[in-house]
């Protein structure tokens, strides 16, 4: 989550060379390409954390999201 979250955002990376260097022009989720895997609650993680200041609950089972990330090449 906070991976992403970061990626999405614009947060600081600085052990993740490419966004360090400012190769990542924007990254962002995209609809679930197979219905048949459940979706990381990704939003509703992140609104736990913020909102409430509750720690989610850990995954129990597998889950996917799809993140499209524009970059340059180095």
């Amino acid at each position: 989550s906070a991976f992403v979250h970061n990626l999405i955002h614009g947060g600081r990376l600085p052990l993740f060379e490419a966004q360090k260097s400012g190769r990542i022009a924007r990254a962002f989720l995209e609809e679930q390409p197979d219905d048949a895997v459940p979706r990381f609650q990704y939003e509703d993680h992140i609104a736990a954390l913020v909102n409430d200041r509750l720690w989610p609950d850990s995954t129990r089972a597998i889950s996917e999201l799809r993140l499209t990330i524009e970059y340059e090449s180095a």
